[in-house]
């Protein structure tokens, strides 16, 4: 049967070799690649030897669009000039092997980390069942953040998250609050505050580590349309922290921060226990340990450690 097969072949050959080159051209300048995957990593190479790395947008006969998510940049490539796509497969770190990714590793008790954001999600992190912080982010690295207290607004800002590599993640925060609006209103006092904070984060959404240090700059006016005072109706606060967690079982995690306060000579710190729910909700359950250096205007705290119970719950949609 094979030789049967060998014969037709020779013969076709010899009556219609034209058609066959035409055949074979036609073949060789239509690429034919694998399928590929919007979350993905890829390695496009080029018949001229260029590569680009990235997220391909489109892969259809009109051609490929490979965004690099560092530069921001979209690369458009013509099909017949791409020479290869391979997938870029990053080893994941052990625990996320284990027990997958953190869905809730923006937070920690009271500190933040800079790992990326999720792009056109909204986030919600409450303290004590009463304070909350919330943000949506526009993409994986620019958010809007509202803090309110009771319902209440109380601040509104801005975050930016970049990643340095891998592993390496670098944020800021920068929000104001203050109560012109109602002082004005009430006919009280006003004041105005400023916030501005930069971290770096070391690790993965399952185990890491955040350095972080900032200013909080708070403005008085005794009477309203007055201007702002800064003197002693008004203050700067500089403060350093770190936080991290470590993520040991599938539901939970071990959590714990520190803060310092030079000007006050104070320091907050605590530790607690993260249980991860599901994909939307985690609780954190711990205790905080507040200690002063020097005792303050109105009280008598200096040497003195008040513990502090805490209870928090995240969310995210």
């Amino acid at each position: 049967m094979k030789h049967i097969y060998s014969i037709h072949y020779l013969v076709f050959a010899l009556f219609f070799p034209g058609l066959l080159l035409t055949l074979k051209g036609q073949t060789d300048s239509l690429n034919v690649f694998p399928k590929t995957e919007k979350h993905k990593l890829y390695k496009v190479k080029t018949k001229e030897g260029t590569s680009y790395t990235g997220y391909i947008l489109q892969n259809d006969s009109t051609g490929l669009k490979v965004e690099n998510k560092n530069t921001q940049q979209v690369y458009t490539l013509n099909q017949n000039a791409v020479e290869s796509i391979e997938e870029v497969i990053k080893k994941s770190p052990k625990l996320t092997e284990l027990y997958g990714e953190n869905p809730h590793h923006h937070f920690y008790i009271l500190g933040q980390s800079a790992l990326p954001l999720r792009s056109q999600e909204v986030d919600a992190h409450y303290h004590w069942l009463s304070a909350e912080h919330a943000e949506y982010a526009f993409n994986e690295n620019w958010a809007l953040t509202i803090n309110s207290l009771l319902f209440a607004p109380l601040s509104l800002g801005v975050k930016c998250h970049y990643p340095i590599n891998d592993d390496l993640h670098a944020g800021i925060n920068v929000f104001g609050t203050g109560n012109l609006f109602s002082a004005a209103a009430t006919g009280n006092s006003s004041f105005f505050g400023l916030f501005a904070m930069g971290k770096l984060t070391k690790g993965y959404s399952n185990q890491n580590i955040t350095l972080s240090g900032g200013i909080t700059r708070l403005f008085l006016s005794n009477t309203i349309g007055g201007l702002w005072t800064q003197g002693s109706n008004a203050g700067m606060l500089y403060f350093a922290s770190v936080s991290g967690f470590n993520r040991f079982s599938a539901k939970t995690g071990l959590v714990g921060e520190a803060w310092y306060f030079p000007q006050l000579q104070a320091s907050l710190s605590g530790a607690g226990i993260k249980l991860i729910g599901n994909e939307s909700t985690s609780w954190t359950f711990g205790c905080y340990a507040l200690y002063f250096g020097k005792d303050l205007n109105f009280t008598n705290l200096k040497g003195r450690v008040l513990p502090i119970p805490y209870i928090g719950y995240s969310t995210r949609f």
